[in-house]
């Protein structure tokens, strides 16, 4: 699953393009750097290999970023669910609001390339990039995550025959033992009335 990216605007195995220095014709160092048409640069991460800009097998991929994961953090990919999304899944802060077992997640942290001015990319940008308050359960049979409230949702997704809303993602899971994998549940509510669950799935999150 590491190299599965589902691209939005630009895909990941691009054909390297260099930017051109001012002293002449010589491709800088980073022979994969985005530059875009207003200037901006970007550094998705990729590395040139046979002449291709790719993501390495060591890393993952998602919206054309590549890059290693954080510590406590997960990847997963929601495949077969009302939105199917890739995801970073990070444990980003602990003892939230000063309570013990609360955590934050934060989605998808340091993936999107803000200088991509494509009106779809941001939407996607918009809708996930995210994250919310957890409940933290130890144990030694493996831990678990539940939301500390309906208002503890992940991400947004437009669930097929709800509406126009952005419906919303709150995640439930129990970590392996060895804290290596996440086996989670997406419940999937309404955007309008949080009571109504739409739909749920199940989503392994790894690392």
């Amino acid at each position: 699953m590491k190299n599965i990216c589902l691209a939005i605007g630009f895909s990941l195995l691009c054909f390297c393009s260099c930017k051109e220095p001012k002293d002449g014709n010589i491709c800088e160092q980073n022979p994969c750097l985005i530059v875009h048409d207003n200037g901006l640069e970007f550094d998705p991460g990729t590395e040139l290999i046979d002449g291709v800009c790719s993501c390495p097998e060591d890393k993952f991929s998602a919206y054309g970023t590549c890059r290693a994961l954080k510590e406590k953090e997960w990847y997963g990919i929601s495949v077969g669910c009302p939105c199917e999304d890739t995801l970073f899944l990070w444990l980003s802060e602990e003892n939230v609001d000063g309570v013990e077992n609360r955590v934050r997640f934060t989605v998808n942290s340091d993936i999107f390339d803000p200088g991509n001015l494509d009106v779809e990319y941001g939407f996607t940008k918009a809708r996930l990039s995210g994250g919310g308050r957890y409940s933290y359960f130890p144990s030694l049979e493996g831990d678990s995550i539940a939301p500390v409230s309906l208002l503890s949702y992940l991400v947004k997704c437009e669930v097929p025959g709800s509406g126009p809303e952005f419906d919303e993602v709150t995640l439930y899971g129990r970590f392996s033992p060895d804290m290596d994998t996440l086996f989670g549940k997406f419940i999937y509510r309404d955007g309008l009335d949080r009571l109504i669950v739409l739909d749920s799935c199940d989503v392994v999150f790894v690392r």
